[in-house]
């Protein structure tokens, strides 16, 4: 019964932290999930996280490649970036909150030894790890792990997660929301992984569900302290749905920043698009809500002035 007993990788770049490193970890599952097989393994080379326990995951089914990852890093990437921002967006309303993702770094397998397969005696599934097989390298996030978008969730770490997927929408203008926030607490840190986003463009894998997914969100969401004076995707006149240009985008406009300048603020609420605009108070116009050129003489609707400056929006966008 000759099996594997230890397997090792070759080096692989930690974006997060720094460094170089390649792990070994034991080829018996410490997680099983119905798609990846988890793996406690060791990082060995070069930075400050050397001889940290790390997480090693890797499918269930089939030998990975680079690229049947790639949904995982961008998904990591996007929420992390995102993260970054609400966590300013909240320290200046005087919240101290920390929201982490840690971005997967991908190894190839490098060397398999054999001997007698514990996994089996142990009842765990079987994979026969394959050397140049891809595998992703996490942190092993020490503590309770927990489902913060579960109704068990602690109310103050549900309305940070909510205000979080809400502000994401806002943040991106439209185009896409984080979801499916997993991970483990400690104090005001928020070490998260595996996000779900459904994206305008369906670009993130299996999980992203596109508009439907967008729209399942709002749907289900209430607003908290947090989020209540963010636009909301029902709250639009307008639907991607509903045309083949960026209404939502053009709505939305004025996003960046909106999470914190609504709080500190009483910015007029986003017009629908068809209502009409009385420009004998420029402070109600959709021009000036916009910074679009506007002479304030007519009345005309949000929806005409898209259309006027159609060009000037899409660009803008881009």
């Amino acid at each position: 019964m000759g099996q594997q007993i230890s397997v090792e990788t070759l080096c692989g770049q930690d974006e997060d932290f720094g460094g170089r490193y390649w792990c070994s970890f034991e080829p018996y599952p410490y997680r099983v999930g119905p798609r990846k097989l988890s793996y406690m393994g060791i990082l060995n080379g070069e930075g400050p996280r050397r001889g940290d326990r790390c997480l090693v995951k890797a499918f269930r089914q089939g030998c990975a490649m680079k690229e049947d990852w790639n949904h995982e890093v961008e998904r990591a990437k996007m929420a992390k970036s995102l993260a970054v921002e609400f966590n300013k967006e909240m320290a200046e309303i005087g919240q101290r909150v920390n929201l982490l993702f840690h971005t997967p770094m991908l190894v190839e397998i490098d060397e398999v030894s054999s001997y007698m397969c514990i996994a089996l005696l142990l009842g765990k599934p079987r994979k026969k790890i394959r050397e140049l097989e891809y595998v992703s390298v996490e942190p092993y996030l020490q503590g309770k792990f927990q489902n913060f978008n579960s109704s068990k969730t602690k109310m103050f770490d549900s309305m940070v997660m909510n205000a979080f997927s809400h502000y994401t929408w806002c943040c991106t203008q439209g185009e896409c929301v984080v979801t499916g926030m997993k991970g483990v607490k400690r104090f005001e840190d928020y070490h998260l992984t595996t996000p779900v986003i459904h994206s305008r463009e369906g670009a993130y894998g299996r999980t992203d569900l596109g508009q439907m997914g967008i729209d399942n969100f709002f749907a289900n969401h209430q607003c908290n302290n947090f989020c209540r004076d963010l636009p909301r995707l029902d709250e639009l006149g307008c639907f991607p749905k509903d045309c083949d240009l960026d209404l939502v985008a053009f709505q939305l406009e004025s996003a960046g920043g909106i999470f914190t300048k609504k709080m500190k603020s009483n910015i007029p609420v986003i017009p629908r698009i068809g209502s009409t605009v009385h420009c004998n108070k420029p402070s109600h116009c959709v021009c000036e809500f916009f910074r679009l050129p506007c002479p304030h003489r007519i009345e005309h609707t949000s929806g005409l002035i898209y259309a006027i400056n159609r060009s000037f929006v899409q660009e803008k966008i881009r």
